[in-house]
Protein backbone atom coordinates (compact mmCIF):
# COMPACT_ATOMS: atom_id res chain seq x y z
CA UNK A 1 0.00 0.00 0.00
CA UNK A 2 1.17 3.50 -1.18
CA UNK A 3 1.75 5.62 2.15
CA UNK A 4 0.12 9.03 1.46
CA UNK A 5 2.66 12.02 2.98
CA UNK A 6 1.75 15.97 2.92
CA UNK A 7 4.02 17.54 0.70
CA UNK A 8 6.22 18.67 3.38
CA UNK A 9 7.04 15.63 5.30
CA UNK A 10 8.14 13.71 1.92
CA UNK A 11 10.26 16.34 1.07
CA UNK A 12 12.39 16.57 4.46
CA UNK A 13 12.64 12.47 4.52
CA UNK A 14 13.64 12.24 1.02
CA UNK A 15 15.65 14.91 0.11
CA UNK A 16 17.83 15.68 3.55
CA UNK A 17 20.28 18.79 2.14
CA UNK A 18 16.53 20.48 1.45
CA UNK A 19 15.63 23.19 3.99
CA UNK A 20 12.43 23.97 4.35
CA UNK A 21 10.36 27.14 5.80
CA UNK A 22 7.06 28.54 5.83
CA UNK A 23 8.42 31.45 7.99
CA UNK A 24 10.57 33.53 6.12
CA UNK A 25 11.76 35.55 8.97
CA UNK A 26 13.92 32.38 9.64
CA UNK A 27 15.80 32.36 6.07
CA UNK A 28 18.97 33.58 6.01
CA UNK A 29 19.78 34.43 2.51
CA UNK A 30 23.56 35.58 3.18
CA UNK A 31 24.34 31.36 3.63
CA UNK A 32 26.88 30.23 1.03
CA UNK A 33 26.04 27.07 0.59
CA UNK A 34 22.28 28.21 -0.21
CA UNK A 35 22.39 27.41 -4.00
CA UNK A 36 18.60 28.20 -4.50
CA UNK A 37 15.91 29.55 -3.38
CA UNK A 38 12.31 27.70 -4.78
CA UNK A 39 10.03 30.54 -4.05
CA UNK A 40 6.36 28.67 -3.42
CA UNK A 41 3.81 30.75 -2.16
CA UNK A 42 0.71 33.31 -3.06
CA UNK A 43 1.30 34.97 -6.34
CA UNK A 44 1.74 38.77 -4.24
CA UNK A 45 4.85 37.00 -2.36
CA UNK A 46 6.68 36.18 -5.35
CA UNK A 47 8.20 40.05 -6.45
CA UNK A 48 9.36 40.53 -2.94
CA UNK A 49 10.74 37.11 -2.22
CA UNK A 50 12.69 36.63 -5.31
CA UNK A 51 14.49 40.24 -5.59
CA UNK A 52 15.72 39.01 -2.14
CA UNK A 53 16.86 36.01 -3.34
CA UNK A 54 18.46 37.61 -5.96
CA UNK A 55 20.01 40.35 -4.39
CA UNK A 56 21.94 37.51 -2.30
CA UNK A 57 23.38 36.27 -5.50
CA UNK A 58 21.01 33.09 -4.88
CA UNK A 59 19.34 31.59 -8.13
CA UNK A 60 15.94 31.01 -7.68
CA UNK A 61 12.93 28.84 -8.96
CA UNK A 62 9.44 30.37 -8.96
CA UNK A 63 6.02 28.41 -8.95
CA UNK A 64 3.88 29.63 -12.00
CA UNK A 65 3.16 32.45 -12.24
CA UNK A 66 6.21 34.25 -11.81
CA UNK A 67 4.74 37.41 -10.83
CA UNK A 68 1.66 39.44 -10.29
CA UNK A 69 2.61 41.53 -13.19
CA UNK A 70 4.43 41.68 -16.25
CA UNK A 71 6.10 44.57 -14.86
CA UNK A 72 7.71 42.89 -11.83
CA UNK A 73 8.46 40.11 -14.13
CA UNK A 74 10.32 42.02 -16.17
CA UNK A 75 11.87 43.87 -13.42
CA UNK A 76 12.69 40.77 -11.97
CA UNK A 77 14.58 40.00 -15.20
CA UNK A 78 16.26 42.87 -15.58
CA UNK A 79 17.69 42.74 -12.20
CA UNK A 80 18.97 39.04 -11.96
CA UNK A 81 21.01 39.89 -15.69
CA UNK A 82 22.88 42.88 -14.17
CA UNK A 83 23.57 40.79 -11.07
CA UNK A 84 25.88 38.19 -13.30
Amino acid sequence: MTKILPVYSFIEENFRSVKLTSNTDDLDLKILELDIIAIAVPVRFHYELAKKALETGKHIWVEKPFTASSKEAEDLIIFAEKKT
